[in-house]
């Protein structure tokens, strides 16, 4: 009993940050509930100082990136497929990561920031009649300059089918 509560607590408080190769992972991740930083932009040094200063485990496919942060004590993470269900189980083994998607917990995946529970009126004017014709549940990005809505839509089916090839590998 102790063991799984260390664990839960252990995966509830990682933070990663995520070089340009693996846009498709923090998306997941995000969904997931977990906090990533992805910046395309950000050189494989400004990566390296981030994920140090901010404790951040630094996931990445580049194997020499990979290897700078070993040497100089970053958490680090490798990840040798291409495939994003292959690269999120490996991940999901390696952090002990359920691989569920509670939107009470996701994040943006666009932006990272948390999201809430959305009220009709808030986002009546931000998706079209038809979603809201078809729909009763919404949650709404906090980050007052990105505010994305999400919906379990049609898109829903495919992620519940990425999540059982997951969970099945």
């Amino acid at each position: 009993m102790t063991k799984q509560v260390v664990e839960e607590n252990f995966s509830d408080s990682l933070r990663f940050i995520v070089n340009g190769m693996l846009g498709n992972v923090s998306r997941w991740l995000r969904m997931f509930g977990y906090d990533v930083m992805y910046t395309p932009e950000a050189s494989d040094e400004q990566l390296l100082e981030i994920a140090r200063k901010e404790r951040r485990i630094l996931l990445t496919r580049d194997f020499e990136l990979y290897r700078r942060a070993m040497l100089n004590g970053i958490q680090a993470f490798f990840i040798a497929s291409t495939d994003i269900k292959d690269a999120l189980s490996s991940i999901i083994k390696r952090f002990n990561i359920k691989a569920e998607i509670n939107p009470e917990r996701s994040r943006c995946p666009s932006c990272n920031s948390p999201l809430s529970k959305a009220k009709l009126e808030e986002i009546a004017h931000k998706v079209p009649k038809s979603v809201l014709e078809r729909y009763n549940e919404f949650w709404i990005c906090t980050n007052p300059s990105c505010g994305k809505v999400y919906w379990r839509g049609s898109h829903w089916r495919n992620i519940i089918k990425t999540l059982h090839a997951i969970e099945n590998q």
